[in-house]
């Protein structure tokens, strides 16, 4: 897309012919930086609270030459309180406006191990959010516990309303001899199976048929209320390219309605391309949760090709946004 001849075949053979042309900084020597392709734009700076009596900017120790507007006088020390005192109020919000909140959720097995531990996870109405880790991470234990299968050892789990739980074996939701008996034909067709016989067994569907029958038989069709969760588990297993572009529209769609979207994938591209946030576990809680260009371009395991590429450069995480920042670079038509 970004208009270089031949296209490369994996990603060391994209980011050596990028170097070729000047578009990718070459690898820096063992204990030097490497430079940037190009300069990178000043970092914005970090917000700054006054301490109690001074201007937010004053020298250190300055007291203040007037009060703050609001704060009654011999009330300067409310200054440095205002700041927590709002970030408590929107802790406070977000606890009440949640669709889905895990509130110190453990999950011990008999013997002492620990799958999930002191899990807190706040997702509002409308968020789409992908939930990554290593097998063993707590991902599924976690959309379990979501979907009301399984109860915490310790904590709770709070959600707004119906939750929607697809698991990771679309088999097992197939219960009747005939496609059309498991859902809707306004449902099969939202999944993708419109074209499908409705008489044929679902054990003769392929493996993405099977999942998108799945998908049907939980998400219903778009015409009915939508449930306040929707949590997925390996949603993507078996689909190709365009039937994960149709699920990621979906989950959009869905989202936009209101419903939290809670997605397990190891999938780093389909995160990309559906969520807006992302949630990486391990050890069976949160370590990292923030922007999904924050999370995907920020290493190699759980990085898209895109991103692998460019080295995480700008929080780039898909191949048409890659195109987009190394055009901007290309003053003229390369030729490899």
């Amino acid at each position: 897309r970004a208009g270089l001849r031949p296209l490369p075949a994996g990603v060391k053979e994209a980011r050596a012919t990028l170097r070729a042309h000047g578009l990718l900084a070459a690898p820096a020597a063992p204990g030097v930086l490497a430079a940037p392709a190009v300069a990178a734009a000043p970092a914005a700076p970090a917000p700054v609270w006054a301490a109690p009596g001074a201007h937010a900017g004053a020298a250190p120790g300055a007291r203040a030459d007037k009060p703050l507007e609001g704060v009654p006088a011999g009330r300067e020390d409310a200054r440095a309180e205002r700041p927590r005192g709002r970030r408590r109020r929107a802790a406070r919000r977000e606890r009440d406006t949640a669709a889905l909140r895990f509130a110190d959720v453990w999950h011990e097995l008999p013997g002492g191990r620990s799958v999930l531990r002191a899990v807190e996870l706040s997702i509002q109405p409308g968020e789409r959010v992908a939930l990554m880790g290593r097998n063993g991470a707590g991902k599924s234990t976690l959309l379990r516990h979501a979907g009301g299968l399984m109860t915490p050892s310790r904590g709770a789990v709070h959600t707004g309303g119906r939750v929607a739980l697809l698991l990771q074996h679309p088999g097992d939701y197939a219960l009747h001899e005939h496609v059309g008996q498991e859902a809707t034909a306004a449902a099969l067709d939202a999944a993708g199976l419109g074209g499908v016989d409705p008489d044929r067994h679902p054990r003769d569907l392929s493996g993405g048929e099977r999942q998108r029958l799945a998908l049907a038989v939980v998400l219903g069709d778009l015409g009915g209320d939508p449930p306040a969760v929707v949590c997925l588990d390996e949603p993507t297993r078996g689909m190709d390219r365009g039937a994960k572009g149709d699920l990621a529209d979906r989950l959009r769609a869905l989202a936009a309605a209101g419903s939290a979207v809670v997605v397990a994938t190891h999938d780093a591209e389909f995160a990309a391309a559906c969520c807006e946030r992302v949630v990486l576990m391990a050890d069976g809680r949160p370590i990292a949760d923030a922007r999904a260009g924050e999370v995907l371009a920020g290493g190699w395991y759980f990085a898209t090709e895109t991103a692998r590429i460019l080295g995480g450069e700008a929080g780039v995480l898909r191949p048409e946004e890659g195109a987009e920042l190394l055009r901007g670079r290309m003053t003229m038509q390369v030729q490899p």
